[in-house]
């Protein structure tokens, strides 16, 4: 697993000069709240840019943008189709942000009150959101996660999972799934049950707390509970450090990750024992894996040049497959269901869900 923070934890429009300090704290990469560094979320020409220069020198990855309607309570998901479109714009244009940043996770938490909609027509209207957004997003190379939320937060898509119900309904490569610990101790969405339903399938993880005060503060979060079953579905990617900036951020930030650390990144026995089993099998599993993966979508192939596109492997990451799409496929409406029909393929012949995706050099 790789340690991340949140740029809420930093003063708010000021803080690229604090970048270069986080690097000497053991951080990797920056998550980046769009409000808490561009007025309203929209940055001006060039600004992307300027910021990415800025991660790059202090060697941080930036892995993805959240609070994305955070400075804009206008926008949401449940406010009729003008607002929905007016929403939908401003998600894709921040798609584009993160995939300038060098990003790929797009966690959207803020604007789901569905209020008086019955809960059936909640989930069609986003239905027809998803519909709307996700192509619009997919040549971007990112994934958009719907984030479970605590019921004083929304009154829609809440647990771990009622999300995983969405993306599994919806069945597009640019939805994804995270989840974030203040959440699930809010819901009491917790325990091995909570995580062995999404090994293989989760994106992203936020370490934080109710009221995102400072990690480890409330005494209400297990975050070594959520440590070990992260660990026993072998999750490798980001985790997140999200909390608000407090008068001394810099000072607060290096005992937090030092708790976060110990919380998340420690090697107790049963971590070790599953990196080692790792070590010793990974290479013959790997190439038997990336054999199949590769006939697999070899068989695909006749299919789409018969309409005049094709299809090729274009790298293995984990569980993300990245496909490079061509001739006819580029462009094509039905991309997202290509991919989709791929996905689908792949989890039956490896037996494990996967993601695909299109190369991000496409």
């Amino acid at each position: 697993m790789k340690l991340a923070i949140s740029n809420l934890a930093l003063p708010a429009f000021d803080h690229v000069s604090l970048l270069p300090r986080l690097r000497e704290f053991g951080v990797a990469g920056l998550e980046v709240a769009p409000g808490h560094i561009w007025a309203a979320g929209k940055p001006e020409a060039g600004a992307v840019a300027a910021y990415r220069r800025a991660a790059d020198a202090a060697g941080l990855e930036i892995v993805g943008l959240h609070a994305l309607l955070d400075h804009q309570p206008e926008l949401g998901l449940f406010q009729g189709d003008r607002i929905q479109r007016r929403t939908i714009d401003a998600l894709a244009a921040l798609s584009a942000v993160c995939r300038d940043l060098g990003g790929r996770t797009l966690v959207f938490g803020a604007g789901r009150r569905r209020g008086a909609m019955a809960p059936k027509d909640a989930w069609a209207e986003c239905g027809a959101f998803l519909e709307r957004l996700l192509p619009r997003i997919e040549d971007h190379g990112t994934v958009f996660c719907f984030e479970p939320l605590g019921p004083e937060d929304t009154d829609f898509c809440n647990t771990a999972a009622e999300c995983r119900f969405l993306t599994d309904h919806v069945d597009h490569p640019s939805l994804g799934f995270q989840l974030n610990s203040r959440a699930q101790a809010d819901n009491q969405d917790t325990g091995h049950s909570a995580f062995a339903a999404l090994r293989g399938r989760l994106d992203h993880y936020h370490a934080n707390e109710p009221g995102l005060v400072s990690l480890g503060m409330t005494g209400r979060v297990d975050h070594a509970d959520f440590r070990r079953h992260l660990a026993a579905n072998g999750y490798r990617d980001w985790i997140t450090l999200v909390q608000r900036a407090g008068p001394d951020p810099l000072a607060d930030l290096d005992e937090r990750i030092r708790f976060l650390s110990d919380m998340y990144f420690r090697e107790d026995n049963r971590t070790l024992r599953l990196w080692q089993a790792e070590k010793l099998v990974a290479p013959e599993i790997d190439t038997r894996r990336l054999r199949v993966i590769a006939d697999t979508i070899a068989q695909v192939r006749p299919i789409l040049q018969r309409d005049g596109g094709d299809i090729e492997l274009a790298a293995v990451e984990g569980d993300m497959i990245r496909v490079r799409l061509s001739g006819a496929c580029v462009g094509c409406g039905m991309a997202g269901q290509t991919l989709g029909g791929v996905r689908r393929r792949l989890t039956s012949v490896l037996g494990t869900p996967v993601r695909v995706a299109p190369a991000l050099d496409a």
